[in-house]
């Protein structure tokens, strides 16, 4: 069964095009005859990318949500109002009130969070499906739910608040999900922006599934803020990884992104808007 995966929107375009980028992140995953959409980006240039790239979004049968912040979840509405009635598999915090304040001061604060509510995106078609656990969504699609932190290095974005019982506090953002997906040449991971840590997440992936080959690894790393400490660490573990290519987008950063392709040479690519990657 033929598997592509198409980046319709990211912080990055290539060159010699007529796509648009924006600071966010979606997905199409396209196998078989079914279409599945990973995040949907802020919303701004994800129609006007999928058409120029000639994918209809109104065959999309099921929607996956890495976490609730606005660059990933924008586009639902415009998703919705082309077709409704679609499943979405998303975390219970998501919907939560979310922020991010500035270099640390707690006066300078702005919502991060979904722009709508889950009642208003279900009277739109929404079908929710709420899950914190690793799961098979259909045979051979998994979501992690959530992801246990266990390396002492991927310390999360320290300026991230969630409000809970009406107070906030640091937001590790408990709602962070990967996607999963097997394929005749190994697993297939999507990261929205790994706010758990990417080898957290691989680390629990493995646990989960056993040893297995993993094929590519593509999507949002959140080492944008990572320090050398950091940086050295994740790569030590990625080399030793079985995997084949990594590719990388959103919030890895230019400082990481130079740093791993000049550490895992030929096995990492920019994963930018309009890249297509075919199994």
């Amino acid at each position: 069964m033929q598997l592509k995966i198409t980046v319709l929107c990211d912080n990055i375009v290539g060159l010699k095009s007529n796509l648009l980028g924006e600071h966010g992140l979606s997905i199409l995953i396209e196998r078989g005859d079914k279409s599945y959409l990973f995040d949907s980006g802020q919303g701004h240039t994800l129609f006007h990318n999928a058409v120029s790239l000639g994918k209809d979004l109104r065959k999309v049968k099921k929607i996956f949500l890495s976490h609730g912040h606005y660059d990933h979840t924008g586009g639902l509405e415009k998703v919705l109002a082309l077709k409704g009635e679609r499943d979405i598999w998303i975390h219970p915090y998501a919907f939560l009130p979310r922020f991010s304040i500035e270099n640390g001061d707690e006066t300078k604060i702005r919502n991060i969070g979904i722009r709508c509510s889950w009642i208003q995106l279900e009277k739109m078609g929404g079908r929710f499906h709420f899950i914190n656990s690793f799961i098979e969504i259909e045979e051979g699609i998994y979501l992690t739910g959530e992801i246990p932190r266990t390396s002492s290095f991927e310390k999360g974005d320290e300026d991230l608040r969630i409000e809970l019982d009406g107070k906030l506090v640091h937001d590790i953002c408990m709602d962070d999900q990967s996607l999963v997906i097997k394929s005749p040449k190994g697993l297939i991971i999507l990261f929205g922006c790994a706010h758990a840590g990417i080898i957290n997440t691989l680390m629990y992936i493995q646990e989960k599934m056993g040893p297995r080959k993993i094929f590519a690894v593509i999507g949002g790393t959140h080492l944008n803020s990572a320090d050398e400490f950091q940086l050295g660490e994740t790569f030590r573990y990625l080399r030793d990884l079985p995997f084949e290519k990594l590719g990388v987008s959103h919030c890895t950063g230019l400082k990481a992104t130079n740093y791993l392709m000049n550490h895992l040479k030929e096995r990492l690519f920019i994963a930018h808007t309009g890249f297509t990657f075919e199994v």
